[in-house]
């Protein structure tokens, strides 16, 4: 699962954020995939501002549109994301 990465909310639980580079290619393909927060599946058939949708997979109500991610700023940079793990920040 290259395209997630596993964080801990503000709340201590530990949830997962799809990458920059995950969300712009589902913005500008079918912006019809969701993605869990709670055990990080895409979730298909959902709309892009969808907001705490039953995930089919583990059956939290953390799955959200793309474009409602990337709005709550919920993705890390693909990019930059070795140099983060490892305390560099460039």
């Amino acid at each position: 699962m290259d395209f997630a990465k596993q964080y801990r909310a503000k709340n201590g639980n530990l949830q997962f954020k799809p990458s920059d580079a995950w969300l712009t290619d589902v913005i500008e393909s079918d912006n019809s995939t969701g993605f869990c927060l709670a055990c990080g599946e895409t979730v298909d058939g959902v709309e892009p501002d969808a907001q705490g949708y039953t995930c089919p997979h583990c059956h939290a109500l953390k799955v959200y549109g793309a474009e409602e991610l990337y709005n709550r700023g919920l993705y890390f940079d693909a990019d930059h994301a070795e140099d983060i793990a490892r305390g560099r920040f460039a």
